[in-house]
């Protein structure tokens, strides 16, 4: 099935007479493939017409790059004439097959590197090349199979040990291994691994809420696909103004890689999920907003408080008024104090009043914010 068997099936057994052969004696030689994984053996299986059975049969070996032949097997025919030998190439090799003086063939097999991949515990894919020898430095090829074509995804050269380690790839699918003739070297095909179905590794992380009230809590959920229960993950924070993460907490995934923590932000943060250091979730801003209450005292005024965690003393909150469906009128303004409280008059006929802070009055880190509505009747 591999795409190298074609092109070596064009070799072909032919008649190389030793010497002057007994009329009406042939010899037949097949191997069971012309082209073998590093590893595999072949066998080489025959009859010689025309004699006896029970004659003697050599097999000689011309590996590449050798001059001269090494006997690897003597066996003997049966009854009828047959005969079969099993070989190991490491490398291409010729074979001569003959009896004792008068006939020969021979027939050529050639070898493909073994590739293998797996997948490892993190995503990322292990690659090794069995080929006889260090293949140190040659560049194998991870392929993904894309709209019915293998793609090149990643490169990567091999160690002294012939293996390397591809990093996790983005999308799931089939992947496999392949090396080039030309990085195979001499005496070897160039071959692909079996394809591997990947999953491919992510973790995730989604706020319940990307905007909270001062002093409120929002839940961080996600969860490790293609991971599973017990693995740690890392999150981490990015405060307002700052330009570098620092850690938040560590937190184990439960059931099926799914994993939550509550957080609390001050001001507007950026949260992360960490698993390991191969993988990481987008991050997710989540914005913080004044908290704001709003109730009535005596007479027409209302009294009003902005919680923000830092002194509000000057800045200015409206009231505002309902005048139609989503349309609000400021009606009256005042400054907070050091507390953060304010006191504003309220002399109006029966309306729906909230109070409202700007988002330049909440300042840097902070969302503009309103109080609840309040139904105001004088």
């Amino acid at each position: 099935m591999r795409k190298f068997l074609a092109a070596a099936a064009l070799v072909a057994t032919f008649a190389v007479p030793a010497a002057a052969a007994a009329p009406g004696v042939t010899m037949v030689v097949k191997p069971s493939t012309h082209a073998v994984l590093y590893g595999k053996s072949v066998t080489l299986s025959g009859r010689v017409y025309g004699k006896a059975g029970h004659v003697a049969v050599q097999v000689l070996a011309w590996r590449y790059g050798h001059s001269s032949p090494q006997r690897v097997a003597t066996v003997h025919t049966d009854r009828k004439g047959r005969f079969a030998v099993r070989v190991r190439p490491r490398a291409q090799t010729k074979y001569l097959v003959r009896d004792t003086v008068e006939v020969e063939r021979t027939v050529v097999v050639r070898v493909e590197p073994a590739l293998t991949i797996k997948e490892l515990g993190d995503g990322r894919i292990h690659a090794k090349v069995a080929a006889g020898r260090s293949m140190k430095n040659r560049v194998v090829e991870l392929e993904q199979l894309r709209g019915g074509a293998w793609h090149v995804v990643q490169k990567a050269k091999l160690t002294s040990s012939s293996s390397t380690t591809f990093m996790p790839t983005a999308q799931s699918g089939q992947l496999r291994l392949a090396l080039s003739v030309n990085q195979a070297g001499a005496g070897l095909l160039g071959a692909t691994s079996h394809a591997m179905v990947y999953h491919a590794y992510a973790v995730t992380l989604e706020p319940t809420d990307f905007k909270v009230l001062y002093g409120h809590s929002t839940t961080l959920s996600g969860r490790i696909w293609n991971g599973h229960a017990g693995e740690s993950i890392l999150i981490e924070e990015w405060l307002y103004g700052s330009s570098a993460p620092r850690k938040l907490a560590t937190v184990r995934t439960g059931a099926h890689g799914t994993w939550s923590i509550k957080v609390s932000p001050h001001k507007q943060t950026v949260y992360q999920a960490r698993w390991g250091t191969l993988h990481a979730s987008a991050r997710e801003r989540v914005g913080v907003a004044p908290a704001i209450s709003l109730r009535r005292v005596s007479g027409h005024r209302v009294f009003t408080h902005v919680s923000i965690g830092r002194s509000m003393a000057g800045h200015t909150v409206k009231l505002q008024r309902l005048v139609s469906p989503g349309v609000w009128q400021t009606v009256e303004q005042g400054f907070l104090n050091r507390n953060g409280d304010a006191v504003l008059a309220a002399n109006l006929p029966a309306s729906t009043l909230r109070v409202a802070l700007s988002v330049n009055e909440a300042g840097a880190g902070y969302l503009a914010g309103f109080s609840r509505s309040l139904r105001y009747r004088p």
